[in-house]
């Protein structure tokens, strides 16, 4: 059975980016402006969203993005497209980088824990625990 999602989220991305979820080397050969339409699309999906089915979608095609690409692109697509003052899009987003295993996840653990909005400073305390596994590439 076909996932209706998934097809309507790839279908976006092939008419913003068209050919790039053929060719997973293509993503380092697009230009700049198409790799943040790219993760800003993926981002509205995973975040914005209010189908699990689209979330879903969104946060398996990000996870198999390029780990590198992903970390260069991610922190200024987050702070273009996510709105860090809406509880649902920032739980979503701190979802996706538990998810992900993004070191990313303090950061904005630490933005909400300090925020003045209680429903963002909420959300911030239910990860305030979360772990994140030792970075293999990072001497400890």
């Amino acid at each position: 059975m076909a996932n209706i999602y998934m097809n309507n989220l790839r279908h976006e991305i092939n008419q913003a980016c068209p050919g790039i979820l053929d060719d997973a080397n293509m993503i380092y050969r697009i230009p700049e402006s198409s790799s943040y339409k790219l993760i800003e699309i993926l981002l509205s999906h995973a975040c914005e969203s209010q189908n699990i089915g689209a979330i879903v979608s969104a946060r398996e095609l990000i996870r198999n993005l390029p780990p590198a690409w992903l970390a260069a692109v991610l922190p200024n697509s987050v702070e273009k497209k996510i709105d860090l003052s809406d509880e649902w899009q920032y739980r979503r987003l701190v979802e996706l980088l538990q998810e992900l295993k993004s070191e990313l996840l303090v950061a904005y653990i630490g933005y909400g824990l300090a925020s003045n909005i209680n429903e963002i400073r909420e959300a911030a305390a239910d990860y305030s625990n979360t772990q994140l596994p030792p970075n293999p590439l990072r001497p400890l």
